[in-house]
């Protein structure tokens, strides 16, 4: 019939939230940037396990501490101006 499954329809919703986001950062700031970059490394491992709350858990949480981590030692501007 040509249509996509659940599965497949969720794999596309977050590439596409990935995407927004990740360009969004160029307005918004760099976390936004690391958020998009995140959703997309979670967009591949979900594409190809099943198990991916723990995957995800693992690449998500260093990289959360390392982003607080940075902001707090090493603060960068949000733009061009700041």
């Amino acid at each position: 019939m040509g249509r996509l499954g659940n599965e497949h329809t969720g794999l596309i919703v977050l590439l596409l939230l990935a995407l927004t986001t990740f360009l969004d950062g160029y307005h918004v700031g760099w976390r936004f940037y690391l958020a998009g970059v995140l959703l997309f490394i979670y967009t591949i491992v979900a594409a190809l396990l099943k198990a991916v709350i723990w995957v995800a858990l693992l690449i998500a949480v260093p990289v959360v501490v390392f982003g607080l981590y940075w902001d707090k030692n090493h603060p960068l501007p949000t733009r061009a101006g700041d």
